[in-house]
């Protein structure tokens, strides 16, 4: 709906934004407006990310974060996990959820690496020369959250997304308070969100 999400700068009504948001969640492909002329760069980032939810599934999303917390995973979380994912039986669900991340990936990689250079090559035999910057920018920025993502899933294997062996700088994301330790604070002592919000913060390395 906001401005900034429409290549016109224009607001979009919240039936068109709601239709949109709900469209690429379900991944239908179902559109009211053409989604490379209408929207912004910062619309389309929105409507991908959307689409990424919606492909891994809400459930999974949502376990994800459990596991970053650093919260327990309950047998509710668990039994809402099986049967998002259709699976025979509850033991190892959390492990499986680990591995759908990194399928997601290793799928995510081989665009970075074959789809879009590929458009970008088609698209400057066209005479379409911005396309395909635009696309070869795409591709380098999937190989940089691959990188992301997969040392976020050390992380969370490891048990040292919040927690690490040296003292670091821990920024949390919702106030900016920054907390030097071991590991993340509970909570944070200025706004009070929880530990989900921190991260490591890496700013001041040299």
């Amino acid at each position: 709906m906001l401005p900034i999400s429409s290549s016109s700068g224009e607001f979009t009504s919240v039936v068109d934004a709601l239709f949109t948001a709900t469209s690429a969640t379900c991944v239908t492909g179902l559109v009211v407006h053409d989604t490379a002329t209408y929207w912004s760069a910062f619309g389309q980032g929105v409507i991908i990310v959307l689409i990424q939810i919606g492909g891994m599934g809400v459930i999974t999303i949502a376990l994800l974060l459990t596991r970053m917390s650093g919260r327990k995973i309950g047998l509710r979380q668990r039994t809402l996990m099986q049967e998002a994912i259709s699976a025979h039986k509850m033991g190892g669900i959390v492990k499986l959820t680990g591995f759908i991340v990194k399928m997601m990936l290793i799928f995510e990689l081989a665009g970075a690496v074959l789809m879009y250079p590929e458009f970008a090559k088609i698209a400057e035999e066209e005479g379409f020369p911005e396309i395909a910057k635009v696309c070869q920018s795409i591709a380098v920025a999937e190989k940089m959250h691959e990188a992301r993502y997969l040392k976020l899933l050390e992380n969370l294997e490891n048990g040292t997304v919040f927690k690490k062996d040296e003292v670091v700088m821990w920024k949390c994301n919702n106030c900016g308070f920054i907390f030097e330790g071991t590991e993340a604070p509970e909570r944070c002592p200025a706004c009070d969100h929880p530990q989900a919000h921190f991260e490591a913060y890496t700013f001041f390395k040299g």
